[in-house]
């Protein structure tokens, strides 16, 4: 057969070879698989690598064309001679391909009529298949049409193996199956090479938002995954405990090659900003461990969103990037260690570039980052972003003024006359827009750098944003700044600490809000729970109460009289675990919504734990997280218990 059949031949068979091993084949691979497909040409004299070797004459006149060199014996002496491909330069593929392309020659000489010594020095020939008419006859006046439809079947089956061979045929299988659980032994076969992403389209529980796209994963968690979704982490599963849920098939798509390292590091006695020094810039990071504080932070839960900080004093890191940590970076840990897992890109990266005043370091990290407090109209009139380093006076945002809004109306309203009234009126407007940011621009009371950003609420207005910014020199810590003013802490606790209050809300269009941060709450208890509740019917809830008390957590619960009969009331549930619980029975409703977490956490409101209130009600709750605060209702709660546990009206 023609030297181009032999190559696109090998080509096909490497492809199929390597959707097989599922492992993808680089172009490397595919040059060693074309080599190994001529080199049996060498006993042919007139062939392109036998007019290159001396000996191709003599090998064709000892043995013919098709003798020894066409033989398994050969196959075995060229893997021999090519080992150092795989022993010394550690490329088993490159290896495998080179014979791979060598026997894929053998094959398809077999399907002539000749065939070839595959047995040699046995004289008998190996054909295939074994029927004379099914195989090519090259002396036929027709053999080179039937040849040339061989090669069109074989750049067909070379292209279909393609994407084949970067899946493989496990891989095809599990796309074929399309669910994210199938896709798990993929990601765990492939994590530590190559930077995937998660392919498809998802759905947030709460929001109802769809994203449709490829999403870098940060790894697995249970049966499914934490990704990134415009900047954001949020885990992707099949069941209720996950942020989003698949709409339709999902796959995984590989993307280029990494290096991964995990380190250990113990923080004890040490701020958390010593994890600067195992951070870089050339990779991704995620922190994960857990880890005792010496005094307790104010952590947000964010029902919509993977929460990879959880506790207070005692703090709990999955999938922690530095941003998440920043805001923090002053709190100093009694004890414990993380591991910080980074990937780079598996090619040498070149140094980044060093910008002095836009970059992080380890003294930086000491002093407390301080909140600055902003409204602004929209995002884009933020100025500044993480990393980057301010000066004082110097414009960091557009405020949320009426003249900034309306100037923006007169430019859309500019913007819908059209043609050249309407472009010259559109300029006009679009100066008077930059002449109002410019008046109206927010200036930064300190120099520092920006170590996080956090939006925490909009309206018709704007938006609250928070810029977290460290100070370049420690005599503004323990202030807490405003857009337009300082405002020094009062001395209800350590120097810049703040009561950190959260507000949630459901209605009979908005379920499971509520019911999601208190069971994210409940889940992070590490050491007791006190819970006063006038209605507590919900199962999901009562589970993990329970959860939590097998888990050794102190928990005791106050409920009304009216709970231990209730259709499906919780109280059978809780004591039968073991858990102490204390009945109201005097006159008048026991009618407390509150829950103690640790002595640091309080959540209260209207919502009771019940069915009615999370599907049907309008309640609310709020997240208080605050050691004095939590002293208060833990005092409460204890005079509630004191007096009902000797019988006496509280």
């Amino acid at each position: 057969m023609r030297l181009l059949t032999h190559v696109v031949g090998s080509q096909a068979v490497w492809l199929l070879a390597a959707a097989v091993r599922g492992s993808a084949p680089d172009l490397p691979s595919l040059g060693w698989a074309a080599l190994g497909s001529v080199l049996p040409e060498i006993d042919k004299p007139d062939s392109l690598i036998g007019r290159a070797v001396p000996f191709s004459k003599f090998l064709e006149e000892r043995f013919g064309h098709r003798g020894p060199i066409h033989s398994l014996l050969a196959t075995f002496a060229l893997g021999l001679v090519s080992l150092p491909l795989w022993l010394v330069l550690g490329r088993f593929d490159w290896w495998l391909a080179l014979q791979i392309g060598y026997l894929s020659h053998l094959l398809l000489d077999m399907a002539t009529l000749e065939g070839v010594a595959l047995f040699w020095p046995h004289p008998g020939r190996a054909v295939f298949p074994g029927r004379d008419d099914l195989r090519l006859d090259q002396s036929s006046p027709t053999a080179s049409k039937t040849e040339t439809a061989v090669l069109v079947v074989l750049m067909v089956l070379s292209g279909a193996f393609w994407p084949l061979s970067q899946v493989g045929v496990t891989g095809a299988l599990r796309r074929a199956l399309g669910n994210i659980e199938g896709t798990i032994p993929e990601y765990q076969e492939l994590s530590s090479d190559y930077e995937l992403y998660l392919s498809g389209r998802f759905k947030s529980r709460i929001s109802g938002e769809v994203y449709e796209g490829s999403f870098p994963i940060a790894g697995t968690i249970g049966l499914g995954y934490v990704v990134e979704v415009k900047g954001i982490l949020m885990s992707v599963g099949e069941g209720e405990d996950y942020n989003l849920i698949p709409l339709g098939k999902v796959h995984l798509r590989k993307g280029p090659p990494i290096e991964e390292e995990t380190v250990r590091v113990d923080l004890s006695g040490l701020p958390l900003s010593a994890l600067l020094e195992h951070i870089s810039a050339d990779g991704t990071h995620y922190i994960f461990g857990t880890l005792k504080l010496s005094e307790p932070i104010a952590v947000r839960i964010y029902p919509d969103r993977w929460n990879p900080v959880r506790g207070s004093s005692v703090v709990e890191l999955e999938f922690a990037r530095w941003d998440d940590l920043a805001p923090y970076a002053y709190a100093v840990v009694e004890s414990g260690a993380v591991a910080v897992r980074v990937r780079r890109p598996a090619a040498p990266a070149a140094p980044p570039h060093e910008d002095p005043k836009g970059s992080w370091s380890p003294t930086q990290g000491l002093l407390k980052p301080i909140p600055l407090r902003l409204g602004i109209p929209s995002l884009s009139d933020l100025l500044v972003g993480p990393g980057d380093h301010v000066e004082e006076g110097e414009p960091i945002a557009v405020e949320a003024h009426p003249e900034v809004a309306q100037a923006r109306r007169e430019l859309a309203e500019t913007e819908k006359i059209g043609g050249v009234l309407g472009k010259i009126l559109s300029a006009l407007a679009e100066a008077r827009l930059a002449e109002t940011r410019a008046r109206h621009r927010v200036l930064s009371p300190i120099s520092g750098t920006v170590v996080a950003v956090e939006v925490q609420e909009g309206s018709e207005e704007g938006l609250e944003v928070v810029l977290h910014i460290c100070p370049d020199r420690p005599s503004l810590q323990g202030r807490i700044l405003c857009s337009r003013e300082e405002v020094a802490l009062g001395s209800g606790g350590p120097p810049g600490c703040v009561c950190q209050l959260e507000s949630y809300f459901v209605s009979p269009r908005i379920d499971h809000v509520i019911k999601r941060v208190l069971l994210k709450l409940i889940d992070s208890a590490r050491e007791t729970i006190d819970i006063a509740i006038y209605s507590f019917t919900d199962d999901d809830l009562g589970k993990a109460v329970v959860r939590a008390f097998r888990r050794g957590v102190r928990v005791r619960v106050i409920m009304d009289t009216s709970q231990p009969k209730a259709r499906g009331g919780e109280y059978r549930r809780l004591t039968q675990a073991g858990i102490p619980v204390l009945v109201e029975e005097e006159p008048g409703l026991m009618h407390h919504k509150f829950m103690v977490i640790d002595g640091e956490t309080v959540v209260t409101g209207s919502y009771n734990w019940s069915a009615a209130a999370d599907d049907r009600n309008f309640e609310n709750a709020v997240v208080i997280r605050d050691p004095e605060v939590a002293r208060a209702f833990t005092g409460e709660f204890e005079r509630l218990w004191e007096a009902i546990s000797a019988g006496r009206t509280p």
